[in-house]
Protein backbone atom coordinates (compact mmCIF):
# COMPACT_ATOMS: atom_id res chain seq x y z
CA UNK A 1 0.00 0.00 0.00
CA UNK A 2 2.73 2.44 1.18
CA UNK A 3 4.53 1.51 -2.37
CA UNK A 4 1.22 2.51 -4.60
CA UNK A 5 0.90 5.81 -2.40
CA UNK A 6 4.58 7.15 -3.46
CA UNK A 7 4.12 6.11 -7.32
CA UNK A 8 0.46 8.10 -7.01
CA UNK A 9 2.45 10.80 -4.90
CA UNK A 10 4.76 10.99 -8.20
CA UNK A 11 2.63 10.82 -10.48
CA UNK A 12 0.93 14.03 -9.23
CA UNK A 13 4.14 15.79 -8.98
CA UNK A 14 4.69 15.05 -12.37
CA UNK A 15 1.35 16.50 -13.66
CA UNK A 16 1.71 19.18 -11.44
CA UNK A 17 4.87 20.59 -13.23
CA UNK A 18 3.45 19.71 -16.34
CA UNK A 19 0.30 22.02 -15.64
CA UNK A 20 2.86 24.62 -14.32
CA UNK A 21 3.92 25.31 -17.75
CA UNK A 22 0.76 26.65 -18.49
CA UNK A 23 1.82 29.78 -16.68
CA UNK A 24 5.27 30.37 -17.95
CA UNK A 25 4.46 29.10 -21.66
CA UNK A 26 1.58 30.82 -24.57
CA UNK A 27 -1.01 28.93 -24.78
CA UNK A 28 -1.21 28.03 -27.77
CA UNK A 29 -2.71 24.60 -29.61
CA UNK A 30 0.64 23.10 -30.21
CA UNK A 31 1.16 23.63 -26.70
CA UNK A 32 -2.24 21.87 -25.48
CA UNK A 33 -1.24 19.07 -27.52
CA UNK A 34 1.62 18.45 -25.84
CA UNK A 35 0.14 18.96 -22.56
CA UNK A 36 -2.39 16.82 -23.23
CA UNK A 37 -0.11 13.56 -24.57
CA UNK A 38 2.07 14.31 -21.78
CA UNK A 39 -0.46 13.61 -18.94
CA UNK A 40 -1.56 10.60 -20.74
CA UNK A 41 2.13 9.59 -20.76
CA UNK A 42 2.23 9.85 -17.11
CA UNK A 43 -0.87 8.28 -16.00
CA UNK A 44 0.50 5.10 -18.74
CA UNK A 45 2.90 5.38 -16.71
CA UNK A 46 1.11 5.07 -13.07
CA UNK A 47 -0.98 2.35 -13.90
CA UNK A 48 2.17 0.18 -15.33
CA UNK A 49 3.88 1.13 -12.29
CA UNK A 50 0.54 -0.01 -10.55
CA UNK A 51 0.23 -3.40 -12.16
CA UNK A 52 3.91 -4.60 -11.56
CA UNK A 53 3.86 -3.53 -7.56
CA UNK A 54 0.71 -6.13 -7.98
CA UNK A 55 2.82 -8.83 -9.42
CA UNK A 56 5.85 -8.57 -7.33
CA UNK A 57 6.19 -12.45 -7.43
CA UNK A 58 5.72 -12.65 -11.43
CA UNK A 59 8.90 -12.78 -13.79
CA UNK A 60 11.74 -10.58 -13.87
CA UNK A 61 11.16 -9.11 -17.15
CA UNK A 62 7.64 -7.82 -16.02
CA UNK A 63 9.52 -4.43 -15.10
CA UNK A 64 9.51 -4.43 -18.81
CA UNK A 65 6.23 -2.66 -19.31
CA UNK A 66 6.75 0.30 -17.07
CA UNK A 67 10.14 0.30 -19.00
CA UNK A 68 7.94 1.10 -21.84
CA UNK A 69 6.19 3.26 -20.35
CA UNK A 70 8.69 5.74 -19.05
CA UNK A 71 10.38 5.49 -22.68
CA UNK A 72 7.21 6.44 -23.95
CA UNK A 73 6.89 9.72 -21.31
CA UNK A 74 10.65 10.71 -22.55
CA UNK A 75 10.03 10.58 -26.19
CA UNK A 76 6.32 12.89 -25.75
CA UNK A 77 8.51 15.47 -23.38
CA UNK A 78 11.61 15.63 -25.40
CA UNK A 79 9.66 15.97 -28.62
CA UNK A 80 7.10 18.71 -26.95
CA UNK A 81 9.57 20.39 -25.47
CA UNK A 82 11.93 20.79 -28.94
CA UNK A 83 8.57 22.00 -31.00
CA UNK A 84 7.14 24.14 -28.16
CA UNK A 85 10.78 26.12 -28.05
CA UNK A 86 10.84 26.40 -31.28
CA UNK A 87 7.54 28.00 -31.78
CA UNK A 88 8.47 30.10 -28.58
CA UNK A 89 11.97 31.26 -30.37
CA UNK A 90 9.75 31.93 -33.06
CA UNK A 91 12.33 29.18 -35.52
CA UNK A 92 9.49 27.47 -36.79
CA UNK A 93 5.32 26.85 -36.09
CA UNK A 94 4.79 23.19 -36.42
CA UNK A 95 1.19 22.63 -37.76
CA UNK A 96 -1.04 21.81 -34.90
CA UNK A 97 -2.49 18.81 -37.06
CA UNK A 98 0.80 17.23 -37.94
CA UNK A 99 2.16 17.87 -34.44
CA UNK A 100 -1.14 15.66 -32.92
CA UNK A 101 -0.18 13.19 -35.72
CA UNK A 102 3.20 12.58 -34.83
CA UNK A 103 1.99 12.11 -30.72
CA UNK A 104 -0.75 9.65 -31.98
CA UNK A 105 1.60 7.23 -33.86
CA UNK A 106 4.02 7.48 -30.99
CA UNK A 107 1.30 6.86 -28.52
CA UNK A 108 0.23 3.63 -31.13
CA UNK A 109 3.36 2.21 -31.43
CA UNK A 110 4.02 1.97 -27.84
CA UNK A 111 0.51 1.04 -26.94
CA UNK A 112 0.94 -2.04 -29.22
CA UNK A 113 4.16 -2.78 -28.18
CA UNK A 114 2.82 -3.15 -24.59
CA UNK A 115 -0.18 -5.13 -25.47
CA UNK A 116 2.22 -7.53 -27.04
CA UNK A 117 4.43 -7.96 -23.99
CA UNK A 118 1.18 -8.30 -21.56
CA UNK A 119 -0.16 -11.40 -24.04
CA UNK A 120 3.09 -12.70 -23.77
CA UNK A 121 3.60 -12.33 -19.96
CA UNK A 122 -0.03 -13.89 -19.62
CA UNK A 123 0.87 -16.68 -21.96
CA UNK A 124 3.85 -17.52 -19.99
CA UNK A 125 2.19 -17.45 -16.37
CA UNK A 126 -0.36 -19.97 -17.97
CA UNK A 127 2.20 -22.28 -19.34
CA UNK A 128 4.42 -21.80 -16.12
CA UNK A 129 1.21 -22.79 -14.11
CA UNK A 130 -0.04 -25.98 -16.10
CA UNK A 131 3.87 -26.78 -16.02
CA UNK A 132 3.57 -26.85 -11.81
CA UNK A 133 0.39 -28.54 -11.92
CA UNK A 134 1.64 -31.24 -13.98
CA UNK A 135 4.58 -31.91 -10.98
CA UNK A 136 2.54 -31.30 -8.00
CA UNK A 137 1.41 -35.40 -8.39
CA UNK A 138 5.52 -36.10 -8.61
CA UNK A 139 6.27 -34.15 -6.22
CA UNK A 140 3.73 -35.54 -3.69
CA UNK A 141 4.99 -39.29 -4.96
CA UNK A 142 7.93 -38.40 -3.80
CA UNK A 143 7.37 -36.70 -0.43
CA UNK A 144 4.86 -39.59 0.50
CA UNK A 145 8.36 -41.88 -0.65
CA UNK A 146 10.32 -40.08 1.58
CA UNK A 147 7.95 -40.71 4.62
CA UNK A 148 8.04 -44.52 3.55
CA UNK A 149 11.62 -44.59 3.94
CA UNK A 150 11.86 -43.71 7.01
CA UNK A 151 9.61 -45.63 8.58
CA UNK A 152 10.75 -49.07 10.08
CA UNK A 153 10.40 -52.56 8.33
CA UNK A 154 11.21 -55.53 7.92
CA UNK A 155 14.15 -56.76 5.80
CA UNK A 156 12.96 -57.73 2.82
CA UNK A 157 10.08 -54.45 2.27
CA UNK A 158 12.73 -52.26 3.52
CA UNK A 159 14.76 -53.19 0.42
CA UNK A 160 11.99 -52.96 -1.70
CA UNK A 161 11.07 -49.67 -0.18
CA UNK A 162 14.61 -48.33 -1.26
CA UNK A 163 14.40 -49.99 -4.65
CA UNK A 164 10.91 -48.20 -5.16
CA UNK A 165 12.22 -44.69 -3.47
CA UNK A 166 15.05 -44.63 -6.02
CA UNK A 167 13.25 -45.47 -9.62
CA UNK A 168 10.68 -42.47 -8.12
CA UNK A 169 14.25 -40.11 -7.67
CA UNK A 170 14.87 -41.21 -11.16
CA UNK A 171 11.78 -40.90 -13.07
CA UNK A 172 10.95 -37.66 -14.93
CA UNK A 173 8.77 -34.84 -12.68
CA UNK A 174 7.42 -33.59 -15.27
CA UNK A 175 3.86 -35.25 -15.80
CA UNK A 176 1.27 -35.48 -18.74
CA UNK A 177 -2.56 -35.03 -18.25
CA UNK A 178 -3.26 -37.77 -19.27
CA UNK A 179 -1.36 -39.87 -16.15
CA UNK A 180 -2.43 -37.39 -13.29
CA UNK A 181 -4.61 -39.71 -12.14
CA UNK A 182 -2.19 -42.77 -11.76
CA UNK A 183 0.78 -40.84 -10.22
CA UNK A 184 -2.59 -39.98 -7.31
CA UNK A 185 -3.40 -42.99 -7.07
CA UNK A 186 0.55 -44.11 -6.44
CA UNK A 187 0.53 -41.25 -4.02
CA UNK A 188 -2.55 -42.70 -2.19
CA UNK A 189 -1.07 -46.54 -1.77
CA UNK A 190 2.03 -45.00 -0.54
CA UNK A 191 0.40 -43.13 1.87
CA UNK A 192 -1.67 -46.38 3.29
CA UNK A 193 0.94 -48.51 2.54
CA UNK A 194 3.02 -46.52 5.46
CA UNK A 195 0.06 -47.36 7.90
CA UNK A 196 0.47 -50.95 7.33
CA UNK A 197 4.09 -51.96 6.93
CA UNK A 198 3.45 -54.52 9.73
CA UNK A 199 1.93 -57.15 7.24
CA UNK A 200 4.11 -58.35 5.28
CA UNK A 201 3.15 -59.99 2.64
CA UNK A 202 0.30 -57.38 1.69
CA UNK A 203 3.89 -54.53 2.06
CA UNK A 204 5.34 -56.42 -0.55
CA UNK A 205 2.31 -57.03 -2.67
CA UNK A 206 1.51 -53.53 -2.55
CA UNK A 207 5.32 -52.44 -3.13
CA UNK A 208 4.90 -54.70 -6.46
CA UNK A 209 2.63 -53.22 -7.52
CA UNK A 210 3.38 -49.60 -7.13
CA UNK A 211 6.96 -50.75 -9.02
CA UNK A 212 4.78 -51.80 -11.77
CA UNK A 213 2.69 -48.81 -12.03
CA UNK A 214 5.70 -46.44 -11.66
CA UNK A 215 7.08 -48.34 -14.67
CA UNK A 216 4.42 -48.07 -16.76
CA UNK A 217 4.07 -44.39 -16.12
CA UNK A 218 7.74 -43.99 -17.42
CA UNK A 219 7.35 -45.42 -20.48
CA UNK A 220 3.88 -43.78 -20.99
CA UNK A 221 5.46 -40.56 -20.45
CA UNK A 222 7.96 -41.28 -22.70
CA UNK A 223 5.71 -41.98 -25.41
CA UNK A 224 3.46 -39.01 -24.98
CA UNK A 225 6.59 -35.96 -24.75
Amino acid sequence: MKDKKNLILIAVIMAAAATAMLLVVEITAVFLIAYGFVLVGIAGLLIAALQMTDKKDTYPWGAAIPLQAVTYLIIEVVISIVIVVLKELGVYAFPPLWFAVIHILVLAFFAVRIVMMQGGADHIEAVGGKTEAKISAMQSLRMEVGLLVEEPAGQAVKEHILKFAEAVRYSDPVSNSQLVDVELEMVQRVNSLRRNLGDEDRALAELETLEQMLEQRNIKIKLLK
